[in-house]
This record gives structure tokens, C-alpha cells and sequence, in this order.
């Protein structure tokens, strides 16, 4: 072997070596910092004193979120140690879960109200039949032509004429032709332009509350499918009438919330990001939606307002540094699941101990699944 290569290899396993010598100081070092915070803010009153300046890094937002309903704790770092003290036990108390009591939002939504309350929400609607929605761009067309084809096949087994609305998010000229063909469905174009700019950036999901809430506005019972979804061989007829008693149901997957949000979100919706720590992810890969008033109030209206305010669903940096997973560890904000992550806290914050009475497993169930899982 020349001596040039030699030395490429011996100089190749230095640098690896001190880079896995460096990751590993800046692990220990967060979780020193994490639990050096933990031991600071023990007995400290914090409210209305959280200031956080834009940092890719600790994934935080808009300096303007300076209002706060967390009591007791600060804010945790991105990437800190998730740890089981100094964190409040359990469930909150009722006036803890008003998030239209919150001075954080109240004064900054108002050029959004035109996307939320409007009449129609309020309207009697007769219809008592789901209809189904999905949307997808060129990058998910082959998964979103085989979705149409389990629920053309669906409905066939149940001889049922579901109706299924598809939001075109970016497809070609020739995809769209081919779905129209394919569907049996109400092909509509998502206009991006009548929404945030940061709305556009697909890998930020910010678009799926606004999809579904273009049909919300005209139908009282929707289902949101994204292209991954499959339908299995029982009876969805059970599973919609579950979800037409419940008033939501999603499937729960194995992920904590705390570990999958960027505290910044948390901060939003102000509740902090310890009391997820343990709480599972809550999908909106598959979502059943039946809009009773508590409904539209206490989830959808603040998941909309979620996905058209810059620095909450999509961060105020590039969302898709924050896209890997399982890389940290236990520790806060590891990635962000957008969408997901903010569906989480408000089924979390308006159902509590009762859950489970809203959730289904994403995988050990007989009605469905969801491919590249």
C-alpha cells in the first residue's frame, strides 16, 4: 500500500475519533445544563417572563412570545435531557386547558379570524354522512393513485358512495389528468396563495389543517386520510360510528410529544413540554372528525390558527432540519412532527385522562394501516 493512502487512513480515523470525542462532550454537557436549569427553576414563578430569540439550534420562534401561562418552570433547551424531576405529576385543571384564555394568542390572530370563524362553522349542517379527504403532490403520486384504488375498492366491499375530496398540493399537468381518472372523487386545487407564505413549504404540513378545514366549513362529519393510509378487510363502518360518538379519533403511536415538539410550540399553547414526557404521539396520518361545538372550539379552530401563524406549526427556521428522529435520545424537541405534534397537545389539553376514549394503535388494529411505517 503506497504511503499516501496510510497516512489518508490513519488521518480518516483521527477525525472520526475526535468527532465522536466532541459529540459525546456535547451530550454530557446538555444533560449538565438541563438538570443545572431543573435545580435553578425549582421554586421560581415565571409567567410572562419568557423572552426567546430565533436560534436554529434551540429551535426556538418570534421574540414576541413573551406571554406565558407556565408557572414554575422556564422554558427547557432543545436537545436537553428529558428527566422525571421537577415536573408537575399527571393531568391539569380546567383553567389551565382554556387556550382562548391565553394572552399569548389573543392579539396576534386577529388577521387570521377570516380562516376561522366564519358562519359557515356555525351553520346547521344536515349531512350526517362522512366524506373523506386526502391531498398529495408529485413526490407521493404513486402512493396516492394506490390509495384511490383500497378506496375505490373499500367502498365497493360496503357498497357505499363515500364522497372523497383530493387537494391537488403540486401535481403535474399529466398526474392530475391520471387522478381524475382514477379517483372517483372531487379533484380541487389547494391555492396557496390566499394563505402565509410559510404555508407553501409542504415539509412543514402546515396545508393538511387548512384542507381539512375548507371542508369542514360544508360538512359536518370528515375523515382526513393521508396517501399512506391502506385500508384492511373489517368493517370501517365501527370505526365511523366510533368516531361519530367520539367527536375525534386518531391512532397513537410509540414517540413522546415532549420529544417530538420543539418547546417553542409548547410555549404557543402555553402548557410546557415536561407534563408530554411520557404521553405517546397522537398521529393525523388518519383522522376521524365528527364537528360538534367542543369540537371546532377547543381543537380544530386553534390547529388551523396553529398552521397559518409563522413560528408555531412550522418553525421559524428551516422546518426540515427538525425532520430526523432517534438521534438524541431522551431528550426535548429531538425532531418535530408539525401537524402532529400541535394535534397532540390539544387532544392532550382537551381530553386528558380520557384519551384513550379518542385513540386507536396506528398498527395492531383491524381496520387499517399506514405503508413506509
Amino acid at each position: 500500500m503506497p504511503l499516501c493512502w496510510k497516512y489518508s487512513i490513519y488521518i480518516i480515523l483521527l477525525s472520526t475519533w475526535l468527532l465522536y470525542t466532541l459529540y459525546a462532550v456535547k451530550a454530557r454537557l446538555d444533560v449538565a445544563h438541563s438538570l443545572h436549569l431543573n435545580k435553578k427553576t425549582t421554586n421560581s414563578v415565571v409567567a410572562d417572563s419568557i423572552i426567546l430569540v430565533p436560534n436554529a439550534r434551540d429551535g426556538n420562534a418570534l421574540t414576541e412570545y413573551k406571554d406565558s401561562l407556565v408557572v414554575n418552570f422556564t422554558l427547557p433547551r432543545r436537545l436537553s435531557a428529558i428527566a422525571d424531576s421537577q415536573c408537575p405529576d399527571g393531568f391539569w385543571n380546567d383553567d389551565e386547558l382554556m387556550w382562548n384564555n391565553s394572552k399569548t394568542n389573543q392579539s396576534r390572530i386577529t388577521k387570521f379570524e377570516q380562516f376561522v370563524k366564519a358562519k359557515e362553522w356555525n351553520s346547521k349542517k344536515l349531512d350526517d354522512q362522512p366524506v373523506f379527504v386526502t391531498a398529495a403532490s408529485s413526490n407521493h403520486f404513486q402512493e396516492i393513485m394506490e390509495l384511490f384504488n383500497n378506496f375505490n375498492d373499500l367502498r365497493q366491499r360496503f357498497s357505499r358512495v363515500w364522497v372523497l375530496y383530493f387537494f391537488n398540493l403540486g401535481l403535474s399537468k399529466k398526474e392530475e389528468e391520471e387522478v381524475r381518472i382514477m379517483c372517483n372523487c372531487s379533484v380541487r386545487t389547494f391555492h396557496f396563495d390566499q394563505y402565509p407564505n410559510h404555508v407553501k413549504n409542504l415539509k412543514g404540513y402546515a396545508f393538511k389543517p387548512l384542507v381539512i378545514q375548507i371542508i369542514a366549513r360544508k360538512h359536518k362529519f370528515v375523515v382526513w386520510m393521508d396517501s399512506s393510509t391502506r385500508f384492511k378487510k373489517a368493517d370501517i363502518n365501527i370505526l365511523l360510528d366510533e368516531g361519530k360518538k367520539r367527536g375525534v379519533l386518531v391512532t397513537q403511536a410509540g414517540g413522546t410529544v415532549a420529544r417530538r415538539t420543539l418547546p417553542t410550540m409548547f410555549q404557543y399553547f402555553s402548557t410546557h413540554p415536561c407534563r408530554f414526557r411520557n404521553l405517546p404521539e397522537l398521529q393525523s396520518g388518519f383522522i376521524i372528525l365528527y364537528l360538534n361545538p367542543f369540537v371546532i372550539h377547543r381543537i380544530v379552530w386553534p390547529w388551523i390558527r396553529c398552521a397559518l401563524e409563522l413560528g408555531c406549526m412550522i418553525p421559524a427556521v428551516n422546518p426540515e432540519i427538525y425532520l430526523k428522529c432517534k438521534t438524541y435520545g431522551n431528550v426535548y424537541g429531538e425532531c418535530h412532527r408539525f401537524d402532529q405534534s400541535a394535534l397532540g397537545i390539544l387532544l392532550y389539553t382537551s381530553y386528558g385522562k380520557h384519551i384513550s376514549e379518542h385513540t386507536f394503535h396506528w398498527n395492531n388494529n383491524m381496520y387499517l394501516s399506514f405503508i413506509n411505517h
